[in-house]
C-alpha cells in the first residue's frame, strides 16, 4: 500500500499567499512552474482506493482514504482558482455550482484573468440586462482577487448609493461563505468594520463602494476599480445627467493606483452617450 502518511503531507503543505502581485502563486502548490502536485488522474485514483475500502467494508482504512481523498480535492481546488488553466472560471464553479456557464462568461473570464495579471488595464462590459455582467465583474471579480490577495484595496461604484452598498455586502457574504473559506483559508472578512460599503479583510485589504456622483476623496484602490452602471436607464436619457457622470468619472480614476485594472459595466442607451 502507498505511504499514506507521505502523501497527505504532501498535499497538505502549507500555503504561503505573497501580498505585491495579486497574481502571484504559493510555491508550495506547485512543482514545476505551473504545473500541481495533484492531477486529475492521482484523485480519479484515490476515488477508486475509497471506493474499494467501501466494498471491503474496512472502516479504518477506509476513512484514511477518505480523508487522503479530501486532502488532495481540496489542494487541487486551491491550485485550480489560482494558477490553472481557467482560474476564474473554476472559482465560480465552486463557490456557485448553480451557475450555467455560457460564451459571454468565459468571454468576461479570459477578460478577468489578464486583468488579474496586469496584462489589461481597462475592461468594458457591454451586455443586455440579465446575463450577469454584474455577478461577475461587482461580486465575484472582487470576491476571487481578494483570494488572490487579501491585502488589496478595491473601488466600486454604481449609479446610486444604495445598489453599491448591495454589490459590497454581497461580496462581504460571499467571502463569508464556507465554499469560500475552503479555497481560501486565509482571506476573512475583519469584524472592526460592519458597514456593507466600507469594511476590511482579516490580513488588511479594504472594500470600498460609492454612488456615482460621491466625492471619491480619500478613498485608494491598487488592485481593482469597477463601476457597475454609472447611469440608470431612465437619467440616460438626459443629456445634463449625463454630464455630470462624465464630469465625476475622472475624479474616480485618480483614485487608482498606477497600473490598477478598472472594469466598466455601462447599458447602452441613447445613441448619442
Amino acid at each position: 500500500r502507498r505511504s499514506d502518511q507521505a502523501l497527505m503531507s504532501a498535499v497538505t503543505a502549507p500555503h504561503r499567499l505573497v501580498d505585491q502581485d495579486a497574481c502571484e502563486l504559493a510555491p508550495s502548490l506547485l512543482e514545476d512552474g505551473r504545473r500541481c502536485k495533484v492531477t486529475p488522474k492521482l484523485l480519479d485514483a484515490l476515488w477508486a482506493d475509497v471506493e474499494a475500502q467501501v466494498a471491503a467494508g474496512n472502516a479504518e482504512v477506509r476513512k484514511v482514504a477518505v480523508d487522503l481523498y479530501q486532502a488532495a480535492r481540496l489542494h487541487y481546488d486551491q491550485w485550480l482558482v489560482r494558477a490553472g488553466p481557467t482560474p476564474f472560471v473554476s472559482f465560480v464553479r465552486l463557490v456557485r455550482p448553480d451557475l450555467l456557464i455560457g460564451p459571454h462568461h468565459w468571454a468576461m473570464a479570459r477578460a478577468f484573468e489578464r486583468m488579474a495579471r496586469r496584462e489589461l488595464l481597462r475592461v468594458m462590459i457591454f451586455m443586455p440586462p440579465g446575463h450577469s455582467k454584474s455577478l461577475f465583474a461587482s461580486i465575484l471579480l472582487p470576491a476571487w482577487l481578494f483570494g488572490l490577495n487579501p491585502r488589496g484595496r478595491i473601488l466600486a461604484a454604481s449609479h446610486g448609493s444604495d445598489f453599491a452598498r448591495e454589490f459590497g455586502r454581497e461580496v462581504k457574504d460571499l467571502i463569508a461563505s464556507d465554499a469560500y473559506r475552503r479555497i481560501f483559508p486565509l482571506t476573512g472578512i475583519s469584524m472592526d468594520v460592519a458597514a456593507a460599503d466600507d469594511w476590511l479583510t482579516t490580513l488588511g485589504g479594504k472594500y470600498q463602494a460609492i454612488g456615482v456622483g460621491t466625492a471619491a476623496a480619500g478613498r485608494r484602490a491598487d488592485m481593482l476599480g469597477v463601476i457597475d452602471d454609472p447611469i440608470s436607464e431612465q437619467d440616460a436619457f438626459s443629456e445634463t445627467r449625463r454630464d455630470r457622470v462624465k464630469t465625476w468619472m475622472p475624479s474616480f480614476r485618480t483614485r487608482l493606483m498606477p497600473s490598477t485594472p478598472m472594469a466598466i459595466c455601462p447599458v447602452r442607451s441613447p445613441i448619442d452617450w
